[in-house]
Parts: C-alpha cells; sequence; structure tokens
C-alpha cells in the first residue's frame, strides 16, 4: 500500500488579502493598491511605499487582527539616511480594545510628565500641559482584577 505525496502549489491570486479584524464582524479587504490610495503616509519627499512595504503592513494587519480602516494600524513614511523608509505603527486605541476586552482588565491611569516652570518634574493625569512646561515623556498604569 503506498501513499500518494502531494504537494501544494501557490496560489495565483490578484494580492488581495480580507480576513475579520479583532473586536469585528466585518470582512476587512486589503491589497497593495488599497493601501497605496488610501492608508500609507508618503514621505516628505512624496515617496510611496514599496510592493514589500505595503505587503508587510497587509500580512501584519491580517496576522495581528488590525482594521486600519479603523486606524488601529498605520503605515508611515519618512526620508532616512538611506531614502525612502515605511514604519508600520500600532495604535494605541487597537491595544486598549484587546485590554477592554479581558476578563482581567480593571482600567488604566495614565498622563504626561513635564518640567514645570520651577524646573520640578511633575506627573500628572491627563495631557494638559501650560506654556512655559516641557513634556518630558508619559506613564500609564494599567490594573488588572
Amino acid at each position: 500500500m503506498s501513499q500518494e505525496l502531494t504537494t501544494h502549489q501557490p496560489q495565483k491570486t490578484d494580492g488581495t488579502i480580507t480576513y475579520i479584524a479583532f473586536g469585528s464582524d466585518i470582512q476587512v479587504k486589503l491589497s497593495i493598491p488599497i493601501i497605496r490610495k488610501y492608508l500609507a503616509k508618503p514621505t516628505r519627499s512624496g515617496a510611496e511605499p514599496t510592493d514589500a512595504d505595503c505587503m508587510t503592513f497587509m500580512l501584519m494587519c491580517q496576522a495581528r487582527a488590525l482594521n486600519p480602516w479603523e486606524k488601529d494600524a498605520y503605515l508611515v513614511g519618512y526620508d532616512g539616511k538611506n531614502g525612502a523608509e515605511f514604519s508600520i505603527i500600532t495604535a494605541i486605541s487597537a491595544l486598549t480594545k484587546r485590554a477592554e476586552s479581558s476578563d482581567v482588565f480593571d482600567g488604566i491611569e495614565s498622563g504626561v510628565i513635564i518640567k514645570d516652570k520651577a524646573g520640578e518634574i511633575v506627573y500628572r493625569e491627563g495631557d494638559f500641559y501650560l506654556d512655559g512646561e516641557t513634556i518630558l515623556g508619559g506613564w500609564a498604569n494599567v490594573h488588572k482584577k
């Protein structure tokens, strides 16, 4: 008795992927042309992402179930030392959405770290600061049940 071996040949596609994003029941559809036209932010000099940049973004969104139409992720270009470069950014709202869906999530507090007019370092809740104060960073405390 012999077993038949099968090989899986790559399927030719139009380069479009579809998937269901986290916390949704609506299908997300992405392709290289869609990303270039609607989602990617070109560099300051106007360079657009390569096919590889777009494909990496698409597959990262699919793997992490992110919906760039809901601003879960961004593809942002900048002019680097070696030419145009693109960064994939996952939005804080995507992370918050996941945290809030967890049974153990029990809230979050966050704010800014500033240097006030007197030169003192202050941890302030929220994002408010006055003229003459300098933002040095941010902080967050996540609470679990």
